[in-house]
């Protein structure tokens, strides 16, 4: 019997241990990343784009339409003093309709700025997975404005697939309406 047999003890190769500490870093790298996302994903500090700023009108309701390649969003909108009460609906394009069967994923920012277009804020709109690329997604939400906003502006994500989840050509969509970060 070899030294190691009598004692019972298995000695676990160098190349093991080297890849288990690294292992264990990108893990915990991957968990501090995902934890920060908010912070290091954010659009605030940004300038938008003048032609891409929508404004926020108080009194009474509002109704507004902002087109993009890939979309139009319908919506209307009541401002109250630091209120947004929004609802809308977001219909695809023919090009995005006539090209692709599936959205895997979509994602609707509402973006609001001061009166220089600086971000103050991003609030989540609509997500919505797993649907048809004929179908409107439809979207209303309360929301607090931040201080000093004045305007806003639309921010979307989205993959398209040609076929089913099972296979298909891709594309990825979106829409950041910013001319600094």
């Amino acid at each position: 019997m070899t030294e190691m047999q009598k004692s019972g003890e298995l000695k676990v190769p160098n190349s093991v241990v080297v890849f288990r500490k690294r292992f264990s870093a990108l893990i915990c790298i991957v968990v501090f990343v995902g934890g920060c996302q908010g912070a290091l994903f954010s659009y605030r500090g940004g300038t938008v784009k003048q032609a891409d700023r929508l404004p926020i009108l108080a009194g009474g309701e509002h109704v507004a339409s902002w087109k993009a390649y890939d979309l139009t969003v319908n919506y209307q909108y009541v401002r109250n003093q630091d209120e947004l009460k929004i609802s809308g609906v977001v219909e695809f394009t023919d090009q995005l309709k006539n090209n692709f069967l599936l959205i895997k994923y979509f994602h609707l920012d509402g973006i609001f700025l001061d009166s220089q277009g600086k971000v103050l804020a991003e609030k989540g709109l609509v997500s919505d997975s797993r649907f048809n690329s004929t179908n409107s997604l439809s979207f209303s939400s309360a929301l607090k404005l931040p201080k000093d906003a004045v305007s806003m502006a639309f921010s979307y994500t989205g993959d398209a697939l040609t076929g089913s989840d099972d296979g298909g050509n891709f594309n990825f969509f979106w829409a950041y309406p910013f001319s600094s970060m």
